[in-house]
């Protein structure tokens, strides 16, 4: 699961998605 999280944070062009709580990862993905 992780290694899907981190994958699409990729294609969004994001590297450190490590840096991110849930939620702020969350709202850039919605936001």
């Amino acid at each position: 699961a992780v290694e899907t999280i981190n994958q699409s944070a990729s294609d969004l062009g994001i590297e450190n998605v490590t840096s991110f709580k849930g939620d702020d990862f969350s709202r850039l993905i919605e936001g």
